[in-house]
């Protein structure tokens, strides 16, 4: 933010009436930051602590700082944000430079015992002296202590500072390999977060380096990276699960267990996705298996939800869907963390929706959406509002599932995510406003229904569109009868038994239309069997 020049001369006016050791204190503890612990400050003037708490308490009485803490544990702190920053400013950058390496250095020297916990000022202080070494190795370290917390934005943040600084450095065989590194974590982070353009994007350009290296470890997830945005963007399925099988083969060689792990559970989404449910389920299963005996409670109460929502409520499976995602919301809330939290209650909402429990569903699935937006967790964000706009529709508010289901298009085309799914959300959209379908529109239909590479969507979007046809004359209900049909024939073929149900009895009404009534009957009872044989535990 610019500063007005007004408001800079005021406060430098300030400034520049103070003594000479009060105002080199100053300066130099607006280097460190807003606020400055007093034995640091002590370290890097080199003042004795006569001289130390004599200027201290010129800038306590000038009303610039104010103490908290007890002497000598004490932290002085800028009283105005705007301060800080124009004191800062007047500092020559050479100077500015040399003060960032002094209190870097002071840091080091002083808290050597706990870095950790100081890592995220020694990152800012060592990037802004330029010293890119020690500034890449201390990003790594404040990256995993994000990844431990489950903060992966900001792990995201510092792996990206990490690859910043490591580029500075001149080029040698290790610094490729500590680039590698930091590009493919980075590029893991982006994609956990259902980043994945961005996440090919940054590993890219080191992807070749990697293979030429034979560093098996890295490439296992860089084309676990790869894979991902196969289908997740392109939706390119063939080519995604082929990657991710390199992946989980080169995981095996190098016995790397976080390769294991994301190969294993992408391609869980990815078989999920083409209703291949039994290979979804082992290879969801083996990521579980790592995660419990890596005791990571959170990456357990992820799975768990995943296994629930793409393998079990896809499948039909509805009461064993909902007990897996009812569990994983229980160990999500005895994880404590963020992440978790948001896909278990994102997911076990969707559970409900799939068991008519709509009230409970709409409670869950908008906690979900509010925690996924405070963390910028879009795609499970979009996929509580997709939830929501089907929970609102089934209980007959549609304007709420309208700005729901344009929620969904929207979030997943700001992140170039599963086209098919928007598409189905359009067509949702499309039947709230009930409008008689003129030429265009079928034609529109019809391409969604062409482009369509989600066989879990297939039926689905089928029967929306068969509903869309359905009108007060014969010749409407016999377009629809075609598209209900398809969507029957899709649904069976795929084991999507909770949307076949619901395919027939869309269809039932079809026939009683078509004055068919015992036929529509029969198809009616077909539904129920079906819903029955969902929602038994």
């Amino acid at each position: 933010v610019t500063i007005p020049s007004t408001i800079q001369e005021v406060i430098m006016a300030r400034v520049d009436l103070l003594p000479e050791g009060s105002k080199k204190l100053l300066q130099i503890g607006s280097v460190i930051g807003r606020e400055f612990r007093y034995d640091l400050i002590k370290r890097v003037t080199g003042l004795s602590q006569d001289e130390l708490l004599s200027a201290l308490s010129v800038l306590k009485d000038s009303e610039l700082i104010y103490e908290r803490g007890i002497y000598p544990q004490s932290n002085s702190i800028f009283k105005h944000a705007l301060t800080r920053e124009v004191v800062y400013d007047s500092i020559l950058a050479k100077k500015r430079k040399e003060l960032h390496k002094e209190i870097g250095d002071a840091i080091e020297e002083l808290y050597g015992d706990d870095l950790r916990e100081h890592c995220e000022l020694l990152v800012e202080h060592y990037f802004l002296s330029e010293n890119y070494s020690k500034a890449a190795d201390y990003s790594k370290m404040a990256e995993r202590k994000a990844e431990k917390s489950v903060s992966l934005n900001e792990a995201a943040a510092y792996a990206t500072k990490r690859v910043t600084a490591l580029e500075q450095l001149p080029e040698t065989r290790d610094i490729l390999r500590k680039t590698i590194d930091a590009r493919t974590s980075l590029g893991l982070y982006m994609f956990q977060l259902f980043y994945f353009v961005k996440a090919k994007e940054v590993v890219e350009p080191i992807f070749k380096s990697a293979i030429d290296m034979g560093y098996t470890k890295r490439v296992a997830q860089l084309y676990t990276i790869m894979g991902t945005y196969s289908y997740w963007v392109k939706e390119d399925f063939k080519t995604g699960i082929k990657q991710l099988e390199i992946a989980t083969d080169l995981a095996v060689r190098s016995s790397d267990v976080v390769s294991g792990f994301f190969s294993n559970q992408w391609l869980g989404f990815a078989h999920a996705y083409c209703c291949n449910f039994k290979r979804a389920g082992r290879h969801f299963k083996k990521a579980l298996k790592i995660n419990i005996e890596r005791k990571s409670i959170w990456g357990t109460s992820v799975v768990m939800s995943c296994i629930s929502h793409w393998v079990l409520n896809y499948n039909g499976l509805i009461v064993q869907g909902y007990k897996m995602s009812h569990n994983a919301l229980k160990v999500a809330l005895k994880s404590g963390d963020i992440y978790s939290k948001a896909i278990a209650y994102t997911l076990h909402g969707a559970s409900l929706y799939f068991k008519g429990e709509n009230e409970k569903a709409e409670e869950h699935l908008l906690k979900g959406a509010t925690l996924n937006s405070k963390i910028g967790f879009k795609f499970v964000r979009a996929l509580a509002h997709f939830f929501l706009g089907h929970n609102y529709y089934q209980i007959g508010e549609l304007d709420k599932a309208k700005v729901n289901y344009r929620q969904t298009v929207e979030i997943l085309e700001g992140i170039q995510c599963l086209p098919s799914m928007a598409n189905l959300s359009r067509i949702c959209i499309l039947l709230i406003k009930s409008k008689k379908l003129d030429e265009n529109t079928l034609k529109q239909l019809k391409a969604y229904a062409n482009s369509n590479s989600l066989k879990a969507f297939e039926g689905w979007m089928l029967r929306k569109i068969g509903k869309l046809t359905i009108g007060p004359d014969t010749e409407s209900a016999i377009e629809a009868e075609h598209w209900v049909k398809k969507a029957i024939q899709a649904d069976e073929r795929n084991g999507a038994r909770w949307q076949l149900a619901k395919d027939y009895a869309l269809y039932s009404k079809i026939l009683a239309q078509l004055e068919q009534g015992e036929k529509a009957e029969h198809t009616l009872r077909k539904a129920k069997m079906i819903d029955a044989i969902c929602q038994a535990g």
